[in-house]
């Protein structure tokens, strides 16, 4: 069963929850002990008892202490031009942040070789720190959480975006089957090649300087 939840929250979405008998605002908004319980059939038909969390229960996470457990997961948004966050993802992600919410940015490429698609935003420059300063500034002035998704694209990122037109890099040599883009055309990728052992050191590097650059983006 879908269970539609509306606040006037914009970080407010779904919620799936196989509930029989319950409220879709108790689900939402019991924080009380025992509360929110439900009873559902397995395949077998018997009876089992379930005790659910609120969505909008608060949650320690760490060193941070969320207003609720929903989360705005990242989103990729191809709008960051020359690899740099844009003053409009400042507004983005403002429009997004609440007090004690967590927000995680759009993928950033920890290198110029690990993107796999255009405009997308990178932290492996003192260049794309700073452009995503303000941002996270942003953020943070409206006091919610912010963390960024790093990512390599592996046998997605086309021979454009690698050193000479070179082959990716991919754990397999194999080639992405072609897959049919939005407008109907269909996208063909190119064959990679097998990441040799002591390339490895190389890639786990980019993940440790964009991580370190992420944190240097908040301060």
């Amino acid at each position: 069963t879908w269970i539609f939840g509306t606040t006037p929250s914009p970080l407010i979405g779904y919620m799936v929850h196989r509930a029989t008998a319950s409220s879709p605002l108790l689900l939402l908004t019991s924080v009380e002990e025992g509360r929110g319980a439900e009873k559902s059939t397995s395949l077998e038909g018997s009876m089992e008892t379930k005790t659910t969390t609120p969505l909008l229960t608060p949650y320690k996470m760490g060193d941070f202490n969320l207003a609720h457990r929903v989360v705005l997961a990242p989103l990729t948004r191809c709008r960051s031009y020359g690899n740099l966050a844009q003053p409009h993802n400042a507004l983005y992600y403002a429009q997004r942040a609440a007090p004690g919410v967590l927000l995680i940015a759009e993928a950033c490429a920890v290198s110029e070789a690990a993107r796999g698609y255009p405009h997308v935003p990178g932290l492996w420059s003192q260049e794309q720190v700073e452009a995503w300063r303000p941002v996270v500034d942003a953020v943070h002035a409206k006091g919610a959480v912010f963390f960024f998704q790093l990512w390599h694209t592996g046998r997605v990122s086309p021979t454009e975006f690698q050193p000479n037109g070179q082959a990716p890099v991919s754990s397999t040599d194999k080639q992405v089957p072609p897959e049919v883009a939005h407008d109907g055309s269909v996208l063909e990728f190119a064959p990679p090649r097998r990441l040799e052992t002591e390339e490895i050191p190389h890639i786990v590097n980019d993940f440790r300087v964009a991580a370190r650059n992420a944190m240097r983006a908040g301060n």
